[in-house]
């Protein structure tokens, strides 16, 4: 048997090689796996700025908005409703009733089956005119040295806040009131058969503390501030709330602006109030007058001329 021998040192030779390429494979393991840990942990860190970036941006915007957006509508009975029309109004105008025109008021008559159509007639023949809506005083517990037998203007507050952080309306009071004798000339007046209706909340011009009162008697509540003990809350992507608003008033005709006191994210608001206007103006709220140049009041039968005067109070039925 012819036996072969390898020359001498290639086993040795043989051994270094085996040992080079398995050392080699295990850098290129060592160095995909440290190249893929060191690029996730790369790509981790980009994660992790690219959110700060974005919470600091969405902060940013967040901080720039608005706390509290406000929208204003006034009830003005533009057109006759007989589901919203009130029970219960006066119709003041500016300008005496021609002759022509009182006859057509006075013509007018008030049919005991039907007590709708007598305020849509003379609706539509005194709004044409410039004639505009008020309606009784809500009947309710008022507090002391509170307005009677007033007259109100009604406006409907829509509220709510686009920040993600937590809005809270801790109270509404009304500013900067400014009240003059109401001078209409001419009051149409469809007095009440009982108490009048309770709508939301109440606003006293007159009062001492221009608070929002409750004059829905459920709860025991009624003539109570609404914001005692209690909040609005908005933000948070929160649906927004809506208050309707009953300002009070009597024989006078007044501008006021309301003012909203808030937190934000628990912390009071810096600085002053929200102040809330009337698309851009101050609210505006009419009173029958003391003394009317012309008085009708619509009764059972037909509409009557209860006096004609002049601005110095005479009088004459």
């Amino acid at each position: 048997m012819t036996r072969v021998f390898a020359p001498e040192g290639a086993e040795h030779r043989g051994g270094r090689r085996v040992r080079f390429v398995a050392l080699t494979l295990a850098a290129a393991l060592v160095s995909s796996v440290g190249g893929w840990w060191l690029a996730h942990e790369l790509d981790n860190v980009g994660s992790v700025d690219t959110a700060r970036h974005e919470d600091a941006a969405q902060q940013s915007v967040d901080n720039a908005r608005q706390p509290i957006d406000v929208t204003v509508a006034q009830e003005t009975f533009e057109e006759y409703d007989p589901n919203t029309f009130p029970d219960t109004w006066y119709i003041i105008l500016d300008k005496p009733l021609s002759a022509e025109t009182q006859r057509a008021l006075t013509a007018i008559t008030v049919n005991g089956d039907d007590f709708r159509e007598a305020p849509r007639k003379t609706w539509e023949l005194l709004k044409s005119l410039g004639g505009r809506l008020l309606t009784d005083q809500p009947t309710m517990k008022m507090p002391e040295h509170s307005t009677w037998a007033g007259t109100t203007t009604s406006f409907r507050l829509g509220l709510e806040s686009r920040k993600t952080a937590p809005v809270n309306i801790d109270n509404i009071t009304a500013a900067d009131v400014n009240c003059a004798p109401a001078d209409a000339a001419v009051v149409v007046r469809y007095p009440p058969a009982g108490e009048s209706p309770m709508r939301n909340l109440a606003l006293d011009l007159s009062a001492r503390s221009k608070v929002l009162l409750v004059e829905d008697e459920e709860g025991g509540r009624q003539g109570k501030p609404y914001f005692q003990g209690a909040s609005i809350a908005l933000g948070q992507n929160q649906t927004g709330s809506n208050l309707q608003i009953d300002a009070i008033t009597k024989n006078e005709t007044c501008t006021f602006k309301l003012k909203a006191a808030y937190r934000v994210a628990g912390e009071a608001a810096p600085g002053t109030p929200l102040e809330i206007l009337n698309n851009g103006k101050p609210f505006k709220v009419e009173g029958s007058p003391e003394r009317a140049v012309q008085y009708f009041e619509l009764g059972l039968g037909s509409v009557r001329r209860i006096m004609v005067g002049a601005r110095d109070g005479s009088l004459r039925r």
